[in-house]
């Protein structure tokens, strides 16, 4: 799943007008990621309520119901007056951006009911000792990105388009690969633990889910406003598209290390907290020693040189961005493995503090910076800042409860 947004890049940039797609698409999946952001926890509750079956069926109603949602909210953002709005105003994009958009932005309307979909069952599979057919079905997603970028360079498409379609055609596969693998399984078994405090209606699945949904809708709508900061950086279209460039690599490699949220939460009573955060950290210290050879190294740049083409500008701005991303894919791992036992404690809402705190961390680092420094870079700080924050206060937090 990591060469996905890589791979992207690599496509737009072979593709005309590179920069402008670029910053086409940064908008598109800030919006994209802010309207994911309810739908993110779906894979946590699933894993979490997948021992109950009554649970299980109440979450798939509350799971439809929201994917509606969303995608009409999508949909109404899309309409003429508030699409201007949004481009114009909140990102602040120049007109050949914002017209550019229009087609793939339409295209990404259905991203997060497809990710809904995915992540409930991915829970079941998770919880049912399956997490291999993960990585298979995460295969068939990365062919079909490769497939229909391919296709787009072939045919020289319009590279926000071909971008857009290859991310919605690549999470439509795993979704169904998912589906499928879980329907193969069959129902999963009711666990001989007591389920008896989770909740069998779509009103207490709300109760439930609804702490956790805040806080990744405060993580997302903090970074959709990270990237409008950018817009108004120096530099502003090369800007946005060099945080496209450069953090579509440092992102999907630290997003490997996410996984151990959810071996927290199965595993966390039998492993420990010291155990977790260990194995997370090593996980984390591969994945950090991955960017560092991307980073640091003449094979490293060559290998990035490949993905960004031949624009020097943009290159040099988004390595910039690798090398002070080095340290993210250790502090993601170790914040997912403290949301992680929050959530196996029945304790969600402690991570809003942390949440509320490294978000807004992050923003004034990245207003104080951006007019400072170039605006991709100031990003990358602001990162840095705000995942740090976040994890003292999540490791307080719980070094509080243990007294």
């Amino acid at each position: 799943m990591a060469l996905g947004d890589p791979l992207q890049v690599m496509a737009l940039t072979r593709l005309s007008n590179p920069t402008v797609s670029l910053a086409v698409m940064g908008i598109i999946k800030a919006v994209a990621n802010f309207l994911e952001s309810p739908v993110i926890v779906m894979l946590h509750v699933s894993t979490a309520l997948a021992p109950r079956s009554e649970s299980r069926r109440a979450l798939w109603r509350f799971m439809l119901l929201l994917s509606a949602i969303l995608t009409l909210f999508f949909l109404a953002l899309w309409l003429p007056t508030a699409y201007s709005w949004l481009f114009r105003e909140v990102f602040a994009a120049p007109p050949e951006v914002a017209q550019a958009g229009r087609v793939p932005f339409l295209i990404m309307v259905v991203w997060p009911a497809l990710i809904a979909w995915r992540r409930y069952f991915q829970g079941q599979l998770i919880d049912g000792g399956s997490g291999h057919t993960l990585g298979l079905a995460s295969a068939g997603r990365i062919l079909t990105v490769v497939a229909v970028l391919a296709c787009g360079l072939i045919l020289h498409g319009q590279g926000p388009i071909v971008a857009a379609s290859a991310l919605v055609g690549g999470i439509l596969v795993e979704a169904l690969l998912i589906t499928l693998f879980a329907r193969q399984k069959g129902e999963p078994r009711s666990s001989e633990e007591d389920t008896s405090h989770l909740p069998v209606s779509i009103a207490g699945v709300a109760r439930f889910y609804a702490p956790l949904a805040l806080s990744m809708v405060l993580v997302w709508g903090g970074r959709a406003a990270l990237v409008g900061l950018i817009g108004r950086s120096t530099g502003g279209t090369l800007a946005l598209a060099s945080w496209m460039a450069g953090w579509g690599i440092v992102l999907p490699i630290a997003n490997a290390t996410r996984m151990v949220q959810q071996i927290t939460i199965s595993a966390w009573k039998a492993a420990g907290t010291a155990r977790l955060m260990g194995y997370a950290l090593v996980a984390g210290s591969l994945c950090s020693l991955c960017l560092a050879i991307l980073g640091w190294t003449n094979l490293g740049h060559s290998l990035l040189g490949l993905f960004w083409g031949g624009d020097k500008e943009l290159g040099a701005l988004a390595l910039a961005v690798v090398q002070l991303g080095l340290l993210i894919p250790c502090q993601v791992a170790a914040q997912n493995v403290l949301q992680g036992v929050y959530v196996a404690q029945q304790r969600p809402w402690r991570i809003q503090w942390a949440t509320m705190a490294g978000t807004l961390s992050l923003l004034i680092t990245a207003w104080l910076l951006s007019h400072r420094m170039p605006g991709a870079s100031a990003a990358a700080v602001a990162m840095l800042v705000g995942l740090a924050l976040e994890i003292a206060v999540l490791a307080w937090g719980l070094s509080r409860a243990t007294r």
